[in-house]
């Protein structure tokens, strides 16, 4: 009787592998915010790095790695275990929250700890959108699980909301207006902003218009 081999993991490659990708990304996110997608090549992101182009192409095409990093993103940055939605840690809290104060507070928190990573390379994701059919679709589902996020968030203000504002038209004042990568880009990219300036303001404006 022939015993089949159990194949074997190294627990020290697969860690030096995790290493690897995470370096890449890191390159690939840095070359998609400087030169935005159709600027960036393969080799440009294996210089950043020092491997060769081979070693790039072995974690995935371009799209893919822009898609990955945008993923990380928008997600807890441990590169082993992350959020297909992006609900992290800070966003529980933020939904968990009862007392405006409190939920305000978290709400800052959540945002001031996602947009400063998120929104250049956001912009970089949208762009490649306009040419790329695989990147506009993924762009399509990012946003609509933006949208979730955000309707989430807006659902648990509950009694906080204004009279007469819906669920729906909060959450799309929200996610088209407020708590917005673009309009973050805009006033930081565009106007010079820091982000405590938008995070601010987005808090404030939340709360004026959406809240009691």
């Amino acid at each position: 009787m022939v015993t089949a081999r159990r194949a074997y993991r190294s627990p020290i490659r697969a860690k030096q592998a995790q290493l690897t990708r995470n370096a890449i990304l890191d390159a690939a996110e840095r070359s998609f915010v400087d030169a935005g997608y159709a600027g960036t090549t393969m080799k440009d992101i294996a210089e950043r790095v020092g491997v060769s182009v081979q070693s790039v192409h072995l974690f995935g095409t371009k799209a893919s790695l822009l898609l990955a990093a945008v993923d990380r993103a928008i997600s807890d940055r441990d590169g082993d275990e992350m959020s297909s939605t992006g609900v992290d840690g800070a966003f529980q809290a933020a939904v968990a929250a009862r007392p405006k104060p409190e939920k305000l507070r978290r709400m800052r928190a959540f945002v001031r700890a996602r947009m400063p990573q998120a929104a250049p390379l956001l912009r970089a994701f949208r762009d490649a959108a306009s040419s790329d059919p695989a990147i506009a679709q993924a762009w399509r589902q990012h946003e609509g699980r933006r949208y979730a996020d955000v309707s989430t968030f807006v659902e648990s203000c509950g009694d906080l909301l204004q009279p007469g504002r819906s669920i729906q038209q909060a959450a799309d004042i929200a996610w088209s207006a407020i708590v917005s990568p673009q309009v973050a880009d805009m006033l930081m990219d565009g106007r010079g902003w820091t982000i405590d300036e938008y995070v601010d303001w987005a808090v404030e404006t939340f709360d004026l218009l959406l809240l009691r």
